[in-house]
């Protein structure tokens, strides 16, 4: 049952050559080293704002995110904080935890920072985001997210 639901994604995968296989490095070579993203490594600045507030005056619009980053005032605890980072400047991302602990909003937020720098940074990179779950409480939350992305997919394209 667990299977199932990942069961078509692993037909499509079998039918893809490794060389041809986005991010083959990690899902057929098994390195658990994610690089930075591509474009942090071309641009490691990123606008920060819609998440953050600056705690002493430093920007937080232009955020050098491969180094470590100023103090800034946000509702993200320690852990989320934690999470948000890895998402933002790795290629791979995988963030997990028990009901509760903020995943959705994380992921929220990463979206929110990535659309707020995604016509600076690669404007062409689609955003991908994977997610399972198997409760009604998480349409709702994503609802918003969704719009967000459609609404900056139509502003981009107009």
């Amino acid at each position: 049952m667990f299977f199932e639901p990942y069961h078509q994604v692993l037909k499509a995968i079998q039918n893809i050559s490794p060389e041809r296989l986005p991010f083959s490095r990690y899902l057929v070579q098994s390195d658990v080293a994610s690089a930075p993203p591509q474009y942090l490594v071309r641009r490691p600045t990123l606008d920060l704002s819609p998440i953050f507030s600056s705690k002493d005056g430093t920007s937080v619009k232009r955020v050098k995110v491969l180094e470590p980053w100023p103090e800034m005032t946000s509702t993200l605890d320690r852990s989320q904080l934690s999470a948000l980072k890895c998402i933002l400047t790795r290629e791979v991302a995988l963030v997990q935890g028990p009901p509760g602990t903020g995943k959705t909003f994380i992921g929220l937020a990463a979206g929110k920072i990535l659309l707020q720098n995604k016509a600076t940074v690669s404007p062409d990179a689609p955003i991908l985001a994977v997610t399972l779950t198997n409760h009604g409480t998480t349409l709702p939350l994503l609802t918003p997210a969704l719009s967000l992305i459609i609404s900056f997919t139509l502003l981009l394209s107009s």
